[in-house]
């Protein structure tokens, strides 16, 4: 009996010491998930207590690179006045190879992309460094070490590196890139190219993939470059290895802390969507007090937007910064539990003046909604290659097609036969739209009158290539003609015999004579005055306004908010080229752009009533969205944050 009492005595105390045991356990892994999480919110509570200072030297770069910027643009400006010349455009370009002038500006346009990419991109990494450091960081003094970085840079690989930064990562859309390029884009008519060529796309394949393979085995350049200390060629060399033999845990990391911000500006998106329901939900208000309350609350909260966009590439800079330097680091390496504080003064001096800025924009606003935020568009839709997707190329049936859709002009294209007739044609050939291989320039009319042009399915159509003689006596008084010079044919004797056709037929109103050629505008400008001119180009630099013709025809690249107005201060007409998809239909639809060239007639109306059917917050918001402010365009956060509209 006395052997049982101590069995169960022990058993008890068996039980109670696997009971303390298993509680002990359970305090030691909770202690060790509330260190984690309290880690985590230190972290993160770390990275908002930097951002104010990220922000301030973005700012501060911003200005700076304006002011630079603005003093070579007119470096620059003179050295292109001293050849007799206003401009340099596509169409004009190769004087910069062939005169003194061109070579310095090239030089000057190469100097401004260094001093960008220091201000943009090695002041921020040399600032992170500093606040992992835990140094003071004084404005001054990182300006002076981000200039003094730039010889580094001045060498055969860091000039790659700078290539990527400066034209490779605008066209991947990720990566580091600067403010003078980051919003580039391949154009529309490059892309539509592409799509239609397999051997186009596997070029473009192959150089996408080979900009993903650069940068990524460079990631850690920069750093090794500004905060270790190396030439850019050993920098190089270090990056592709660190890479190759840590690439899970940086790849985690930087994936990781990257989707967080994501949520971040998708989070702040939906709040500044949902504080914009909330205030037009408010009901019983006059209708000026709704649109006043609509500004200032969604107009603050848009520059809240644009303030985080902004800091985004510089937290991302930090966080490379931080792998970078715990990779041989004893002890993690983050930033001071708690940063110097700032006087609360300047914090509410700065708070007060937005404030009243945005209630002073507000009242602007609202005292001039219909002229800022208009409810029409009076931007035209013209049909290009006459018609369009939706009918045979160049066709007169494709004409008919956009005429039908309302269209208000048709632009075209003129070369010349072997026997000196001109045919409405694209390209130097009719491989594309006949499947015949030859020139235009090689067959006579009576040759091209056989051909038939391919309809949208492939399939030949019964239309063959018309002439610019039956174009004309078609389309009178139909109908806006644009007809471009075009291809190797393209020659004064073109533009003298185009001009005598138009005015032949007493059509000098209803006909736009344009080219890419500056040369054959400016002929028929100075020569011929009734005939209204339209020069197209790709890219420009200078006193663009200047240039001898009535219209300036910009690819979607060029037509900036900025260059539309320049243009217009002159008294000149813009029309934007190739508008096809819905997105830059309708950003220069709600522009001040006179007119569209698209190939999608049929989406651009949609797009225009879509406009003319808007309510008044979608008017301010279509406009908040457009206009970038410090280089920061928030159009896609909005959209991506599913604001109010539902188009």
């Amino acid at each position: 009996m006395l052997q049982g009492i101590n069995r169960k005595n022990k058993q008890d105390k068996d039980r109670r010491e696997t009971v303390k045991e298993g509680e002990s356990q359970g305090e030691e892994l909770s202690s060790i998930v509330g260190k984690k999480v309290k880690k985590k919110k230190q972290h993160f509570s770390s990275y908002l207590r930097v951002v104010p200072q990220l922000l301030e030297y973005k700012l501060i770069a911003f200005v700076l690179l304006q002011v630079v910027v603005f003093g070579l643009k007119k470096l620059g400006m003179l050295l292109i006045y001293s050849t007799g010349r206003v401009a340099v455009t596509s169409g004009d370009y190769h004087f910069l190879f062939r005169t003194w002038q061109g070579w310095l500006i090239m030089l000057i346009t190469f100097l401004a992309f260094f001093f960008a990419m220091s201000v943009d991109i090695n002041g921020t990494f040399l600032l992170s460094a500093r606040l992992l450091r835990k140094e003071k960081v004084q404005m001054l003094s990182l300006i002076r070490e981000t200039f003094a970085s730039i010889p580094k840079f001045i060498n055969k690989h860091g000039i790659l590196l700078c290539l990527y930064v400066a034209l490779g990562a605008p066209f991947l859309g990720v990566g580091f890139n600067l403010t003078l390029t980051k919003h580039y884009y391949i154009p529309s008519f490059v892309v539509d190219a592409i799509r239609t060529s397999p051997r186009y796309m596997c070029i473009y394949v192959a150089i996408m993939a080979f900009l993903v393979f650069f940068g990524v085995r460079n990631t850690l350049a920069f750093p090794y470059i500004l905060v270790d200390g190396k030439t850019a060629h050993e920098a190089t060399i270090l990056s592709h290895r660190m890479i190759r033999k840590k690439w899970r845990p940086i790849a985690s990391r930087l994936l990781i802390f990257t989707l967080q911000l994501v949520a971040l500006l998708l989070l702040l998106s939906f709040l500044i969507a949902l504080l914009g329901t909330l205030v037009t939900s408010i009901t019983g208000l006059p209708r000026y007090l709704n649109r006043f309350i609509f500004i200032f609350t969604y107009g603050g909260g848009v520059l809240l937007l644009i303030f985080f966009v902004l800091s985004f590439p510089a937290m991302e800079a930090l966080e490379i910064t931080r792998i970078f330097m715990n990779f041989d680091a004893k002890e993690e390496i983050f930033f001071e539990k708690e940063l110097p504080k700032r006087s609360f003064l300047p914090l509410r001096v700065w708070s007060c003046c937005l404030i009243a800025s945005m209630l002073f924009l507000s009242f602007l606003g609202t005292l001039f909604f219909d002229e800022l935020f208009p409810a029409r568009t009076d931007t035209k839709i013209v049909a290009h290659r006459l018609g369009g997707y939706a009918a045979p190329e160049n066709s007169l049936l494709g004409f008919d097609s956009a005429l039908n859709q309302s269209a208000y002009g048709f632009e075209t294209d003129i070369q010349r036969s072997k026997d000196g007739v001109y045919v409405i044609n694209h390209d130097n050939t009719f491989a594309r739209t006949c499947g015949v291989n030859r020139l235009v320039s090689d067959m006579t009319w009576e040759e091209i009158q056989q051909l038939r042009i391919a309809d949208p399915t492939g399939k030949p159509s019964g239309q063959h290539p018309p002439s610019l003689e039956e174009l004309l006596d078609y389309a009178r008084g139909k109908g806006k003609l644009y007809l471009e010079l075009k291809g190797p044919t393209a020659d004064l004797k073109m533009a003298d015999d185009v001009s005598r056709m138009v005015q032949e037929r007493g059509m000098t109103d209803q006909c736009v004579i344009t080219s890419l050629k500056y040369s054959l505008v400016a002929h028929v400008y100075h020569k011929y005055p009734k005939i209204e001119t339209g020069y197209i180009y790709y890219f420009s630099f200078g006193d663009r306004a200047a240039l001898d013709c009535d219209d300036m025809i910009m690819e979607e690249e060029a037509a900036t908010e900025s260059a539309i107005n320049t243009v217009h201060n002159a008294g000149k007409k813009v029309l934007v080229w190739t508008v096809n998809s819905p997105e830059s239909a309708y950003r220069f639809m709600d522009s001040d752009a006179d007119a569209v060239i698209t190939d999608q007639v049929s989406m651009c109306k949609d797009v225009e009533k879509g406009l003319e059917a808007r309510s008044d917050t979608e008017r301010v918001i279509d406009y908040l969205s457009r206009d970038p402010l410090f280089g920061v365009n928030i159009s896609q956060p909005i959209k991506l944050g599913g604001i109010l509209q539902a188009r």
